[in-house]
C-alpha cells in the first residue's frame, strides 16, 4: 500500500489541526454535523462554513470533498482499504460497505472452500482478511492469528502484545480452529461457550450464526445439540451430514457426525483378506467436490476404501473414532461416522484444521495445494 492510502487506516489518521474548508450544501455527508457543532461554525463566505478551532481538529477533511471524488478515490484503494474506508463513519459505512460482503474478506471456513484455496487459513499478512484486521489493530483491539480475528487486548498476556500480528496469539497457547463442517467452524472460545450452553441451557454471548446452526434438544435427561446440513458438490452422491454435539462425564466437548452417503451408481466396500485390503476400484472424489471430513486427517470416504489411513479402529494423529455404520446391499446407500473428542488443550490442537494435511492433498490431487 502506497503512502496516499494511510489516511483510511484508522479515524485518527483521517484527523487534521488545520483549517479547512466544507461545502455544506453540496455533500450530503456534512449534513450529519450535530447541532453542538453546527452552533460552533462561523459563516465564512456563502454557502461555506469554517468550522470553529474547537471542532476543526476532530473533522476530517474527507468528509467535505463531494461525493462523487470520494467514489473515484475509493475505485483506486486494495480492497482491505476499501473496507477500511468503509468502517470509518457512518456517512462512509452506507456508500461502501458492500466490500465487507466480499468473500475474501469473510472468516475462513475449510471445508466450504470450493477452489481449495487456502492461502487464506494461514495468518500470512498479504491476504486481503488478514491486511484489513491488522489495519484496523488499535489501543483496544489485536489481531489473533489463532482465531484469525480481532480480540479485544484483555484477551492477550503482556508481553504477546508487541509480537508481531502474524505471530500473536490470545491466551497461553495457540488452539487453532477446528472445522466441524462446511457451514460451522469453530474457535477455542466458541468451544467454551457451547460447552456453556450444554451445561446451563443458555449462552447469550455465543455467536448469533452458531447459535442459529443448532438446535438444542433434551435426550434421556441431558442436552444434546443437533445440526444437520448437506454436501452437494459430488458429481456421483448426495450426502446429508446429522451432527451431535454433547458433553463426557468429564464436561468435554464431545462432536458425533454421521454422513449418509448417496450413491447415484453403486459403490461396493473392499474386500478384507486378514490383516489384506484389496481395494475393488481406486475410488477418488471428483476434482472440484468439497472435502468430506472425519477429522483434519481422515476423508470420510477415502477412510471407507482405506486411502491413506494408518489405522482402522482410529485416527494415529488425532484420536478421532471412525465408523462404518452400516450400507446396504446394492452399494447405493452408505452411514459412515466420527466421534471427536474436543476436551482439553490436547485434544483441540490436533483436531484443529491442518491447510496442506496429507489426506487433502492426496485425495485432491493438484498443484493448487503446494
Amino acid at each position: 500500500m502506497g503512502s496516499g492510502d494511510s489516511f483510511i487506516t484508522s479515524p485518527q489518521a483521517s484527523r487534521t489541526t488545520s483549517a479547512h474548508w466544507t461545502a455544506s450544501y453540496s455533500n450530503p455527508l456534512v449534513v450529519e454535523m450535530d447541532s453542538q457543532k453546527e452552533n460552533a461554525v462561523s459563516s465564512v463566505g456563502e454557502g461555506y462554513q469554517r468550522l470553529s478551532a474547537d471542532d476543526e481538529s476532530s473533522w476530517p477533511p474527507l468528509l467535505g470533498l463531494p461525493v462523487d471524488i470520494l467514489v473515484i478515490i475509493y475505485a483506486q484503494l486494495p480492497l482491505a482499504s476499501k473496507a477500511c474506508l468503509a468502517v470509518t463513519c457512518k456517512s462512509f459505512y452506507r456508500l461502501f460497505s458492500s466490500v465487507l460482503d466480499k468473500e475474501s474478506l469473510a472468516w475462513p471456513r475449510l471445508l466450504a472452500l470450493q477452489a481449495r484455496d487456502t492461502s487464506l487459513l494461514e495468518p500470512q499478512p498479504d491476504h486481503p482478511r488478514n491486511e484489513l484486521l491488522i489495519q484496523l489493530e488499535d489501543g483496544h483491539w489485536l489481531y489473533c492469528s489463532s482465531c484469525l480475528k480481532l480480540h479485544p487486548t484483555t484477551r492477550f498476556l503482556p508481553h504477546s502484545k508487541s509480537t508481531r500480528p502474524i505471530l500473536r496469539y490470545c491466551g497461553t497457547k495457540p488452539w487453532g480452529i477446528v472445522d466441524l463442517c462446511a457451514c460451522l467452524a469453530l474457535t477455542a472460545a466458541d468451544g467454551s461457550r457451547l460447552v456453556k450452553w450444554l451445561q446451563t441451557g443458555a449462552c447469550p454471548t455465543l455467536h448469533r450464526s452458531i447459535r442459529e446452526s443448532f438446535r438444542i434438544q433434551d435426550y434421556h435427561g441431558r442436552r444434546l445439540l443437533l445440526h444437520t446440513c448437506s454436501v452437494t458438490g459430488h458429481s456421483d452422491a448426495f450426502i446429508g451430514l446429522v451432527m451431535e454435539v454433547t458433553l463426557d462425564r468429564f464436561d468435554s466437548l464431545v462432536v458425533t457426525t454421521r454422513y449418509h452417503v448417496r450413491w447415484a451408481t453403486p459403490h461396493r466396500l473392499p474386500i478384507e483378506e486378514t490383516s489384506l485390503v484389496i481395494h475393488q476400484n481406486d475410488e477418488r472424489a471428483s476434482y472440484n467436490a468439497p472435502p468430506v471430513m472425519l477429522c483434519p486427517h481422515l476423508h470420510a470416504l477415502g477412510w471407507v476404501y482405506r486411502h491413506f489411513i494408518e489405522s482402522w479402529d482410529c485416527c494415529f494423529s488425532c484420536g478421532t473414532v471412525p465408523y462404518l455404520l452400516g450400507c446396504t446391499g446394492d452399494g447405493l446407500y452408505w452411514v459412515v461416522q466420527g466421534v471427536r473428542n474436543l476436551g482439553g488443550f490436547d485434544r483441540w490442537f490436533r483436531k484443529s484444521r491442518i491447510p496442506y494435511n496429507a489426506m487433502l492433498t492426496r485425495w485432491y490431487p493438484s498443484e493448487d495445494w503446494y
